[in-house]
């Protein structure tokens, strides 16, 4: 192309719409990064809500039986058909006891902390866990005891018993580096030597290794028949209103906070549905927009074009004369909408670290497939849109 074509075809499609291309740029800008950000949004709490601490913490919970003054005083444990018929019901992946201690457990601290209580010990098996720490187990014989402290109850000790009883109250790190002479069994049974290695969300009392539940049971209890109060499910939707239906019907009382988390993830889930189908359709309108600027800047300039036909320049040429003036618009758009997505997404994973979750500091491959898939339909949507006003 000659500098005086340049000069022409300048002429025709640019200083009469520089003012429209900056507007319908900054409009297809806003359309994009909105389109991202939505995503963005959905992918991050995707992965928060499916990550291993907080997908374990939705989609198991605890299940009693409901105590009325009607049954106060009678048989409120699960049978074994119960537990069986639990495990049948649709939507539950699995489901497990939670073992009572049937033996006393009294523990003892001295040095600053100096106290004496009661402990009620229960145990579950590892996989319903939410965490495991290093050193949790137990083998007969063994004198040192792993304990996992309930966080509610950990701050009852905090907030309501150390404040009355003039303890100091306790960081769970300090916690753990105490040890409690924990006497089982009674006077004449065994005494062990217990350490706090974590904490629990899921349970609310103290939980110890199955093992020793199952060995002290027998060994200080064998007469007593260890019939469970309480049972774990882990279900595909905890908030799933069947379920929940079937089990209040039943007289089954559910964990309510894991219940709250579980429901808290089916609005997050909607609320980022929601906000992306808007988002995809102000993409769109953007695009729309941006589109009808391309079609009313050639429309004015059709009778020049036409002038420039019959001088003999061909349609493809002057395609693709318009094509090197709105790709680069179309291109700065996409780079500055993308800049700003790696912007938040590092801002989030810095944020969530300060936290303690997990985030990468980069998108995704479900933005960056957005992203390639809107900049594909786009380019070819003003391709059909060109080559439809320029024709042969």
């Amino acid at each position: 192309m000659t500098d005086s074509t340049k000069h022409i075809i300048n002429k025709l499609l640019g200083s009469r719409g520089r003012i429209s291309a900056f507007a319908a740029t900054a409009v297809l800008f806003v359309g994009i990064t909105l389109l991202l950000l939505s995503v963005l949004v959905w992918w991050n709490f995707s992965l928060l809500l499916a990550g291993e601490r907080q997908d374990n913490h939705a989609t198991f919970f605890v299940l009693g039986k409901n105590i009325t003054e009607q049954n106060m005083g009678s048989d409120n444990t699960f049978s074994a058909t119960e537990l069986a018929e639990i495990r049948q019901t649709s939507g539950v992946i699995d489901a497990g006891v939670v073992t009572p201690a049937l033996f006393p457990a009294y523990a003892t601290l001295g040095g600053a902390v100096a106290m004496a209580t009661d402990l009620p010990l229960e145990s579950v098996a590892d996989k319903f866990l939410d965490t495991i720490p290093p050193g949790w187990g137990w083998r007969p014989g063994q004198r040192e005891l792993p304990i996992l402290v309930s966080s509610s109850f950990f701050d009852i000790y905090n907030y309501v018993f150390a404040p009355g009883q003039g303890l100091p109250q306790l960081s769970q790190k300090s916690a753990t580096m105490l040890t409690l002479k924990l006497q089982v069994g009674g006077p004449a049974g065994g005494a062990y030597s217990a350490h706090v290695v974590g904490f629990t969300e899921r349970f609310g009392s103290v939980l110890v290794p199955q093992s020793f539940i199952e060995y002290s049971n027998r060994m200080y209890a064998p007469a007593i028949e260890a019939r469970p109060s309480q049972i774990v499910i882990h279900a595909a939707d905890p908030a799933e209103e069947k379920l929940n239906s079937l089990f209040r019907q039943k007289g089954y009382s559910i964990n309510a906070q894991n219940l709250r988390w579980a429901r808290l993830k089916q609005i997050v889930s909607v609320v980022t549905a929601t906000s992306g189908i808007i988002a995809f359709l102000l993409t769109a309108i953007s695009g729309l927009v941006f589109s009808l600027f391309i079609q009313l800047t050639l429309a004015r300039a059709q009778q020049s074009l036409t002038l420039l036909r019959q001088l003999g320049y061909s349609a493809t040429f002057l395609r693709r004369v318009v094509y090197r003036r709105i790709f680069p618009l179309t291109a700065v758009a996409f780079a500055v909408a993308m800049a700003v997505a790696l912007l938040v997404q590092s801002f989030a994973g810095g944020a969530a670290k300060e936290h303690q979750l997990n985030l990468p500091f980069l998108p995704g491959w479900p933005v960056w497939t957005v992203a390639g898939s809107a900049g594909m339909i786009l380019a070819l949507w003003l391709w059909v849109t060109t080559r439809n006003l320029i024709r042969e």
